[in-house]
Order: C-alpha cells, then sequence, then structure tokens
C-alpha cells in the first residue's frame, strides 16, 4: 500500500471517529430517552423493538428497532 494510501485510510478512521464522537455526543444530550447509536434516533412514546447490548468496554448501546433488525437479523 503506497504511503498516499496509508495517508487517505488515516483520514477516513480519524473523520469515523469523529463522526462516532459526534454521535454519542448526540445521545447524551437526548438524557432521559432512547438513543440508537447508529442512526441517532430517539425513541417515541415508549416505542417497542428497541434493543440494548452490554459492550465489551462495559458501556450500554441502544438500537432503534429498524437498525436493531439490520444489524442483528441473524444474530
Amino acid at each position: 500500500m503506497s504511503s498516499q494510501d496509508q495517508s487517505v485510510w488515516a483520514r477516513l478512521d480519524r473523520n469515523f471517529e469523529m463522526f462516532q464522537e459526534a454521535r454519542r455526543g448526540h445521545c447524551l444530550q437526548r438524557a432521559g430517552s432512547l438513543c440508537c447509536l447508529e442512526c441517532g434516533r430517539t425513541d417515541r412514546d415508549s416505542e417497542k423493538g428497541w434493543r440494548a447490548y452490554l459492550t465489551v468496554d462495559g458501556e450500554v448501546a441502544t438500537y432503534c428497532p429498524d437498525c436493531a433488525e439490520a444489524e442483528f437479523a441473524d444474530a
């Protein structure tokens, strides 16, 4: 892999990490309601189908019904 390719991948990794942090920040601002880790959507009127998973870091990751189905349909 060329050094230019490595530079592009490094920038993509940094941008993805920044995006993930921004999404987590959005979810933290929505305290008191569920917030989907994948799309950022918040729950609506006790909507059913939300899933919560404990990560290897000991954090809770919540997913809306649509993202939960897409991410864990085979699980």
